[in-house]
């Protein structure tokens, strides 16, 4: 019997009956889950429970949904009742003053693209989704120009990510999309994308009081608020960030649903951007630039996205020359041994190429060019296996060849250095002592260095908002294993830029396709509910 079961009992009398479906429950929220669905009657809980109209505040929260019992926590009962909320309220209109001739001049082409500007300056509530290269960055900045054309200020403008990887991709997306805009109005939209940062940043969160300095009683100086990677948002954060937001706020939320889901509780992004309810605040953008000189990485993708697992197989049979001259390459080859054996020539290079750069500087510019992810971390096909082999395998014929770059990334958010969870850097031993470099950080010796690992390999979840020329995937060796899901290898696969590499069998694939990550909330349910009732 798990503890929070035992206080149940102990606290608020539940009998023990209830006891194995309230572990359910919190056996669930390990796998992401906010509810789960419960078959035994509402009567065995007791006080413990309550139906959603009760006026008793139990802990526990029973849900009837098409002929199904749902149990819920009150704090994630009450959480996913605030977000839906209010996106009710912002699902609303709220129109800026635009010609249609001034919409078609930033975007020439009819398309999804300008249905996303036109949406995004009728209502409050805006959501573009779509997949890697589709332009929902560049949309954005049109969207943005536009507002500022249009008089708001670019100071009242939010740019927000829930990574500090993904909050600079964002800035640096938006100001290279800023190309042909002319140099006042660039400026401006510059001066908007400097702003983006963090959500917990943004929302000052404090970690250890586990409180923010903004909330629903003192609200985000903001009249424009964008999230990017929206996936990646969390039940909990979500609720922190929507109850933060001005009366007055207009909001545009990006992200790809088929990715994978926050590394927290809830699936957020993925019931937005199904929902019938707020179907009249979102636009899907379906055409993807990024692969237009790569057709099997998309062709692999689409398959992936629409669960054809077996076209997914027959495409990747059909690239298994590691040449890869459409940008793809497959091979069975399960396990690290097997792996550094077969490792693709154009990987390795480019790996070298990071591991001898005759600076810091240049190694990090390198690094951007490879990876290899894996799906698991600590395991004989993690990315901690690869590690010690690394170096044997760069110095290849030559042993007495030093290495002078090797890659390592930041475990956690470290207030003294400023170093964020994620961050990328190289370890140079070129000088007198080992020296650490990163791109927006100063030199620090590796003494002074938080919480870090190795990073010629990272785990898929941990590449999620990057991209990089040269992608390797590493899949489980084995279909059973519960992170072989449709989401874990869509995002693997859509972080490369320019080539492929996959190594797993064919039924991890297949296994995988016809797997989606299954998360249990009720979001949807509180957006009917709430529908209902106006």
């Amino acid at each position: 019997m798990k503890p929070e079961t035992q206080w149940l009992i102990e606290k608020w009398g539940m009998p023990k009956d209830a006891s194995e479906a309230v572990d359910k429950l919190f056996a669930a929220h390990k796998e992401g889950s906010t509810a789960c669905k419960v078959e035994a009657p509402a009567s065995i809980f007791g006080k413990a429970a309550g139906a959603t109209d009760c006026d008793m505040v139990s802990p526990l929260v029973l849900i009837e949904h098409e002929g199904a019992r749902y149990l819920q926590t009150r704090w994630f009962f009450e959480a996913e009742q605030k977000i839906a909320r209010s996106l009710k309220e912002l699902n609303a209109e709220a129109p800026v003053d635009c010609s249609p001739e001034k919409l078609a001049t930033y975007f020439p082409e009819e398309g999804r693209q300008r249905d996303a500007a036109a949406m995004a300056l009728a209502k409050r509530l805006t959501v573009i989704t779509g997949g890697p290269g589709t332009g929902k960055t560049y949309t954005l900045a049109r969207i943005l120009a536009l507002l500022i054309d249009g008089g708001i200020d670019p100071k009242s403008i939010q740019l927000t990510a829930p990574t500090g990887k993904a909050a600079d991709r964002m800035k640096e997306a938006v100001n290279e999309a800023c190309a042909g805009l002319g140099d006042g109005l660039r400026a401006k939209l510059e001066a908007a994308s400097s702003s983006s940062k963090t959500i917990h940043s943004l929302l000052g969160h404090h970690p250890g009081k586990n409180t923010c300095i903004h909330h629903a009683g003192h609200r985000l100086p903001c009249r424009i608020l964008i999230v990017d990677e929206c996936s990646m948002v969390d039940t909990m954060l979500w609720n922190a960030l929507l109850e933060a937001l001005p009366d007055d706020i207009r909001l545009i939320l990006l992200g790809d649903p088929n990715q994978l889901e926050s590394v927290g509780r809830g699936n957020v992004f993925s019931e937005i951007a199904q929902s019938k309810a707020l179907a009249g605040s979102r636009v899907h953008i379906n055409k993807s630039r990024r692969f237009a000189d790569r057709p099997a990485i998309s062709g692999l993708a689409l398959a992936i996205e629409e669960r054809k697992d077996e076209d997914a197989v027959r495409l990747l049979a059909q690239n298994q020359d590691s040449a890869c001259p459409q940008g793809l390459f497959w091979s069975e080859s399960t396990g690290m041994t097997q792996l550094l054996k077969n490792l693709p020539p154009a990987v390795l290079e480019a790996m070298q190429t990071v591991a001898f750069a005759p600076t810091p500087d240049e190694a990090l510019q390198a690094l951007s060019n490879v990876r290899i992810l894996t799906s698991h971390r600590i395991q004989t096909s993690g990315s901690d296996a690869v590690f010690p082999e690394i170096d044997t395998l760069l110095t290849g014929q030559n042993p007495s060849r030093k290495i002078l770059n090797r890659p390592i990334i930041i475990n956690r958010n470290d207030p003294e250095t400023g170093l964020r969870n994620g961050e990328v850097g190289i370890v140079y031993s070129g000088g007198d002592e080992l020296k650490v470099y990163f791109e927006k950080h100063e030199t620090m010796g590796i003494s002074k260095l938080p919480d870090h690992s190795p990073a010629w390999t990272i785990t898929i979840h941990r590449s999620q908002g990057s991209e990089y020329e040269n992608v390797l995937v590493v899949l489980p060796k084995k279909s059973d294993s519960p992170l072989a899901t449709r989401q874990l290898l869509y995002t693997a696969i859509t972080r490369a830029k320019q080539n492929l590499f996959v190594f797993g069998p064919a039924e991890v694939i297949q296994k995988a396709i016809q797997s989606p990550a299954k998360r249990t909330t009720l979001l949807e349910w509180h957006l009917q509910h709430l529908s209902q009732e106006a």
